[in-house]
Formats: structure tokens, sequence, C-alpha cells
């Protein structure tokens, strides 16, 4: 991927990922050296961030900066669809 530059500020990104995962998804707590950012595109998943947890629906969008730690899992047998760019 090539830089993108917004003003004085310089983006890399690292990754474009595509998820669409099932009832039974769970990803542990864990942190990155680099922003994460996420948007769900259908369903929702929940995602602690912190020590916080949130129930984020279709439609949204978050960021969480470097050092941030998270994990995100399904519950009640729900499943999403999300586009994950870091």
């Amino acid at each position: 991927y090539k830089d993108l530059y917004i003003n004085n500020l310089s983006f890399r990104i690292l990754g474009i990922h595509y998820m669409n995962f099932g009832n039974c998804w769970d990803i542990g707590t864990h942190r990155h050296s680099f922003y994460e950012m996420h948007y769900v595109v259908s369903g929702n998943v929940n995602t602690v961030i912190n020590g916080k947890e949130y129930n984020i629906s279709a439609g949204y969008f978050y960021i969480m900066p470097p050092g941030t730690r998270h994990s995100h899992y399904q519950k009640n047998k729900n499943s999403h669809i999300n586009i994950a760019i870091t």
C-alpha cells in the first residue's frame, strides 16, 4: 500500500481485512503498535476496549489508537461482517 498524505499528516495502510464471521467468533485480548479502524457492515459485534464492553451495530465505525487493549466476540449466536483497516 502507498502512504496517504492529508495536510501535514502521513498515513500508511498496513492491511485491509474483510471479516465475515459466524456465531462462534472470539478474538482474545490483545493490542497493536498501530491504529486499528473497524466498520461494521452488517450484524453486530461485542468489543471490549480497555475493559469496557460495547455492542457495535451495522453502520458504525470506530478507531482504536496504538496500545489499546481490546478483544472481540459474538454474543447470543449473532454474526457480523466487518472491514478492518490497520
